[in-house]
């Protein structure tokens, strides 16, 4: 062991010397052996954790080259979040956002606002998350409310548990769903009185919208992911596990890591429904050199 400190020492002798940083005047926390141990006092050097400080350990003589006061602030070991969707909490980042809208006209004007506030519009509004149930009258609502704020561009927003869809005259035209379309199995095209479609598609109907707004692209997807880590991190979490992924989003996750694009780290789960898996299923388990992509795990869904 001896010999190889000594030649790693004279490898960054040779080399540009590393800044190290000394985070002290904290009340920090880490694990050793099962016991939880308190720090005073962090030094640290590209990312590595090189000397800790117990409380009333002096630091003066630490050799570090920058130090950062923490005032007292606590430290904790990086935080982990075990099973999220990064690229469809992305998504829902990128999209309106109609949680607790308390009526149909309040939904409606979250979408308006939404478009207003666009900096790129693209042809597809989309959101998720109206409850009918917290609405007077709790009745489903109607594409007309969609129609007065956009007759062109074609809306189509999910309901709070993902089971029905709510969408305008020109969404429903681009999916070819007119009065006459026949409800899909597993599936409801919500008429009115009068027969005619209302704009609310109930479960497999929703796929027919889906498919015409058709798969995001890498790059979307890239967008997404990096949205959706960027929000993680904000929170304090160090590293996701990301339930469940396609062999697109695979893709999308090594892309960024090979151009240093990944805030956090990432442990995607591979998806046994998607048959494009079987083939990296089949080379085993991968781990960049840099530990920011870690594939090695697979989600498995039954009922």
């Amino acid at each position: 062991m001896r010999p190889m400190l000594a030649l790693l020492f004279a490898a960054f002798a040779v080399t540009a010397h590393a800044e190290s940083t000394l985070l002290y005047n904290i009340n920090g926390y880490t694990m050793n052996n099962g016991d939880k141990v308190r720090l005073a006092a962090i030094e640290y050097e590209d990312g590595v954790i090189k000397k800790t400080y117990r409380p009333g350990e002096a630091v003066d003589g630490s050799e570090a080259d920058q130090r950062i006061d923490g005032k007292g602030r606590t430290v904790l070991p990086g935080l982990i979040d075990a099973h999220g969707h990064v690229g469809g909490y992305g998504w829902a980042l990128g999209a309106v956002d109609l949680t607790g809208s308390s009526s149909e006209f309040e939904a409606a004007q979250r979408v308006a606002a939404f478009i207003e506030d666009q900096t790129s519009a693209t042809n597809w509004v989309v959101g998720r998350g109206w409850n009918q149930v917290l609405w007077p009258g709790k009745a489903f609502p109607n594409r007309a409310a969609l129609d007065a704020i956009s007759k062109r561009r074609p809306i189509a927003l999910g309901r709070v548990d993902g089971h029905a869809l709510w969408v305008n005259s020109a969404a429903l035209e681009l999916a070819g769903i007119d009065d006459d379309t026949k409800d899909p199995d597993g599936g409801q095209i919500i008429r009115d009185a009068e027969g005619k479609a209302t704009g609310v598609l109930i479960d497999n109907a929703m796929d027919i919208v889906w498919e015409t707004i058709g798969e995001p692209t890498i790059a979307e997807l890239e967008a997404q992911i990096v949205r959706g880590m960027e929000a993680a991190a904000a929170t304090g979490l160090t590293t996701v596990h990301d339930a469940g992924i396609s062999a697109r989003e695979l893709e999308a996750y090594r892309n960024l890591q090979r151009r240093g694009e990944l805030p956090i780290r990432a442990y995607p789960m591979l998806s046994v429904l998607d048959p494009a898996n079987d083939p990296i299923l089949d080379a085993g388990p991968s781990r960049t050199d840099d530990g920011m992509l870690i594939v090695r795990s697979v989600k498995i869904s039954a009922d």
